[in-house]
């Protein structure tokens, strides 16, 4: 199984914050379903001035 880095967590937490199950994300990025639910625990834990860099780290470049 993959590492889950921080703006993946990030990712994720966005993606289940519009709706997407824990189970599908953790599949789409190669991780265990318990190692991305404890990452989006730690991420909600987070300090909120990191909000702001969320939705930018989730758009890919073309």
């Amino acid at each position: 199984m993959a590492k889950l880095t921080g703006d993946e967590a990030r990712c994720a937490m966005l993606l289940q914050d519009k709706g997407q199950k824990v189970r599908t994300i953790a599949r789409q990025l190669g991780v265990a379903e318990s190692t991305l639910r404890c990452r989006l625990k730690q991420v909600r834990a987070e300090a909120i001035e990191g909000r702001s860099r969320q939705a930018s780290v989730c758009v890919r470049s073309r």
